[in-house]
């Protein structure tokens, strides 16, 4: 959930909302007299990266709030070449994802294996990666998280400048329990109904015994109120889960 006008964030407040991640808007001007050289060679990344870079990705960044791409996504990405790789001895080393949107380059993800930090992997791409769109790009633009000291200072080191625009994401923890509450009401009552049925067949097997000439419709009253106590099924707990999501 994003931050509203401040004017209704107690509503947040009184609806258990808490602060999350905080994300910071920086946008860049390019010089077209200013030197960049990558110190790595960055390629285009095709379709035999997909698996790797997909893998680095969600194993790296915060799926709930980072803004990540799916896989049909990022195949759509490779295809118009809007994906940079830096491989070292044929390790994939770091990826950078970017989106045109006429003049203006949208960085969408950077990520740098935890192997290779600290060798100006980072570094390498994003030079490559504004080299490539200088002669068409007159803004770029990223979203940086608050607390990602080491990319904030990079990113100023090209010159990104703050735009001012905060994105503030909040989370619901009291929904946890809440989710919990549910699934335990759901496994009691799948658990009682499983076994009310149980002995509702032997009633009814006993019954149709002691009974066994008297009409069939006796026993479709008895098999219809059988109907009425079925357990919940995986689809209904599916709904529940979706219904009472963590995050926002």
């Amino acid at each position: 959930m994003t931050r509203m006008p401040d004017k209704n964030v107690d509503i947040l407040d009184k609806l258990e909302f808490h602060p999350y991640k905080k994300y910071i808007r920086k946008q860049m001007i390019p010089e077209t007299t200013k030197q960049y050289e990558a110190i790595h060679k960055a390629e285009t990344a095709d379709m035999d990266d997909l698996n790797d870079i997909y893998q680095l990705l969600y194993g790296t960044f915060d799926i709930m709030t980072d803004h990540l791409v799916s896989k049909a996504e990022l195949c759509t990405l490779i295809e118009v070449c809007q994906v940079l790789k830096i491989a070292i001895d044929g390790e994939l080393a770091g990826v950078l994802l970017f989106e045109t949107f006429g003049k203006k380059s949208y960085l969408r993800s950077i990520c740098v294996s935890d192997k290779f930090v600290g060798k100006k992997i980072g570094l390498s791409l994003l030079y490559t990666y504004i080299l490539k769109n200088l002669e068409t790009t007159k803004l770029f633009y990223l979203w940086v998280e608050s607390t990602n000291k080491r990319a904030i200072q990079l990113y100023e080191k090209l010159g990104y400048k703050d735009t001012a625009v905060i994105l503030e994401t909040f989370k619901q923890y009291s929904k946890i329990d809440l989710l919990f509450s549910v699934f335990e009401h759901a496994k009691h009552h799948n658990g009682q109904t499983v076994r009310k049925r149980q002995a509702d067949k032997q009633r009814t097997q006993s019954t149709d015994k002691r009974n066994s000439g008297k009409s069939t419709s006796n026993n479709r009253i008895n098999k219809c109120s059988n109907s009425c106590h079925r357990p919940l099924s995986s689809k209904c707990l599916t709904r529940l889960s979706t219904q009472f999501r963590i995050l926002f």
